[in-house]
């Protein structure tokens, strides 16, 4: 059975997960919500003691897509302060909140119209 936990912590989703949520600024709680699962269940992910669910996967590499994009158009190290400050372009609230709420496309479509429009 130790052969098998090592297997598991030296899955890449081990690193990548923390990463991901470090690159948001978030703590485990607040990361946990966006993935849809309790902070106990992501402490285990991030442990290397279970595999993340299907669905959480999905939704993990929709987050990890995100941020990456959002990369493009700004510092890495902004995206945490952006992430959760109120923005007028989102009618006053966060990011953070807007994905809480099921609305990531309307980030998803400032950074299109940010990437498409041509540089000053």
């Amino acid at each position: 059975m130790p052969v098998r936990h090592e297997a598991r912590t030296a899955a890449p989703w081990v690193r990548e997960i923390r990463a991901v949520r470090e690159g948001y600024g978030l703590n485990r709680p607040d990361f946990a919500s966006l993935l849809g699962y309790s902070d106990r269940t992501l402490a285990k992910w991030e442990g290397g003691e279970r595999e993340p669910y299907r669905d959480a996967q999905r939704r993990y590499e929709e987050l990890r897509r995100l941020h990456q994009s959002l990369g493009t158009i700004m510092r890495a190290d902004s995206i945490p302060a952006w992430f959760q400050r109120n923005n007028k372009a989102f009618s006053g609230q966060a990011p953070l909140d807007l994905i809480r709420q099921g609305k990531m496309d309307l980030i998803w479509q400032m950074i299109f119209q940010l990437q498409s429009s041509p540089s000053l």
